[in-house]
């Protein structure tokens, strides 16, 4: 190889391998960020999570809460420890997959609660229930679409690395990522609008079920928009270095809801009351 065709192949390589290594530190900080929020919850958890019947709530929250902790060791094994392309080339899709899950699990529980919250009627189980479907089928269409891994090639030149997608079709990924976050926001909006239009002459629970509503959706856009900056931001880096963000504070999000800080103890027993009341339907 001449020393103009090295130049050449360098320009294209080292922006990918930096962006690789970016996106390494955000999949292991987004590793100790969930082992922290749920060290942060654990007394609460097993307080009101754990010594509780099982339910629907119950059920999701467990989902929502350890999905990521046993599963994002994959995703840091994937993609962090480094691996020859052979291997690369068998794993890249498959692990693809599991990002699908955190959202389906997530809107799971807006839906739910916006529905109990509704007087679990069935209008509120139509159109919460389809808005959520939509949101599903999308995620299923964004994650389990293939995806190409970076080319073997790749790994003749720079060696052993991690089974990352192939940056040629990053736009592909980041647009099928971001409809899915665009669903599933959706499916927030429609609950937060049914939770708004019930509350008047429901107290302090109502404004609580709001409250709690625009809060979450204020946290997902913030993370959105943070995720979207990084990566049009820096176009001939593509940093996808949000992306792990996006995937994982929806659960986070989720579990939060949970939190019994904000909430006085009348209305907590109202809103388990809520959940038993949706469970025996």
């Amino acid at each position: 190889m001449s020393s103009a065709d090295f130049g050449s192949v360098s320009t294209l390589v080292f922006p990918i391998l930096k962006g690789i290594q970016n996106m390494r530190y955000a999949l292991v900080a987004v590793y100790c960020f969930l082992i922290y929020d749920w060290l942060l919850s654990l007394e609460r958890e097993i307080r009101l999570i754990h010594k509780a019947r099982w339910t629907s709530i119950k059920t999701l929250y467990i989902l929502c809460r350890y999905y990521g902790i046993i599963v994002w060791p994959v995703f840091i094994w994937a993609y962090v420890q480094n691996h020859g392309g052979g291997l690369c080339q068998r794993v890249a899709y498959p692990v693809h997959w599991l990002f699908a899950f955190p959202q389906i699990f997530s809107q799971a529980v807006i839906a739910i609660r916006a529905y109990a919250f509704a007087g679990a009627t069935r209008m509120a189980y139509l159109v919460l229930g389809s808005s959520y479907l939509l949101g599903v089928a999308v995620a299923l269409w964004a994650f389990f679409r293939p995806v190409a891994p970076i080319s073997v090639l790749f790994y003749d030149f720079v060696g052993p690395n991690g089974c990352f997608p192939d940056i040629n079709n990053s736009d592909d990924i980041v647009l099928r990522i971001g409809l899915s976050v665009c669903a599933h926001t959706l499916t927030d909006l429609v609950a937060l609008g049914r939770c708004y239009r019930l509350q008047q002459g429901r107290g302090y629970l109502a404004r609580y079920f709001v409250r709690q509503g625009l809060l979450a959706f204020g946290l997902m856009a913030s993370t959105n928009g943070v995720a979207a900056a990084l990566y049009y931001g820096s176009p001939a880096m593509k940093s996808a270095t949000g992306i792990p963000f996006i995937i994982s504070i929806s659960c986070v999000i989720a579990c939060r809801l949970f939190d019994p800080s904000v909430a006085r103890e009348s209305d907590l027993d109202r809103l388990a009351d809520i959940s038993v009341e949706f469970n025996n339907d």
